[in-house]
């Protein structure tokens, strides 16, 4: 877990995946704001299941505040992590006044955006050629990222992506989408038709519906971050 705002006297926000480094600043400064690190990158036994990943995540959560509401805000797949997580504290008597989904995984937990658009390779170094090679191979990416976490080492930065998203599916498929009755609010862009990505039976807690401009892939940075930390905020406000 990172710390993006680790002090403040406002009811602390604790987001899901996603890079929150760009609406962070324009977050209220009293509003302490925490970000969860992808599970099995740092050497730990890769989980299982998305409930045993949340029942961590909540046991940390408690760990940094045991007491008061807390705010959830999951991003994309972190969605599924976020929905377990406001179950888990739920079920242990905590406040979780409200969950925001950012434009969350589609429903049937299937891949519903479209592709991540490829960016130019903007590292220089003498094995450039080697990193290149390697990630275009996922499976040997995602068999070397095992290896480095059985020897106990972080799975390297450039071999994230590919480890993340294979143990993320993995997980996946174990799951089955829940019904959470808690307070709920989705925020979303609008590059899919189906802007509630087929979560409406799944939350009838669902209280607001916000759209977000920019796209699945850039609504967490500038210039899109400031209207997003603001609509936050409003919903935090509102649910208070």
């Amino acid at each position: 877990m990172w710390a993006i705002q680790p002090t403040g006297e406002l009811p602390p926000l604790f987001c899901v995946y996603g890079s929150w480094g760009d609406v962070a600043p324009h977050v209220d400064p009293e509003r302490p704001m925490y970000l969860y690190e992808a599970p099995g990158l740092a050497g730990e036994r890769a989980p299982r299941t998305i409930e045993q990943v949340a029942a961590r995540y909540a046991d940390k959560l408690v760990e940094l505040h045991p007491d008061g509401p807390v705010y959830l805000a999951g991003y994309s797949g972190g969605a599924l992590f976020a929905i377990e997580m406001a179950r888990v504290l739920r079920n242990r008597g905590r406040d979780v006044p409200l969950l925001m989904l950012v434009d969350p995984i589609h429903a049937s937990l299937q891949r519903a955006y479209p592709p991540a658009p490829v960016r130019p390779w903007r590292r220089r170094g003498r094995f450039d050629s080697v990193r290149r090679a390697i990630r275009a191979r996922p499976r040997l990416a995602r068999a070397l990222a095992a290896s480095a976490l059985n020897f106990g080492m972080r799975v390297p930065l450039f071999l994230r992506k590919e480890h993340y998203e294979g143990l993320f599916w993995r997980l996946v498929g174990r799951y089955d989408a829940p019904i959470y009755t808690g307070p709920t609010t989705m925020l979303y862009t609008a590059d899919i038709a189906d802007p509630l990505r087929g979560w409406g039976p799944l939350l009838p807690g669902l209280v607001e519906q916000h759209f977000i401009e920019g796209d699945h892939y850039d609504l967490l940075k500038d210039p899109h971050a400031p209207r997003l930390a603001e609509l936050l905020e409003r919903c935090i406000a509102g649910s208070s």
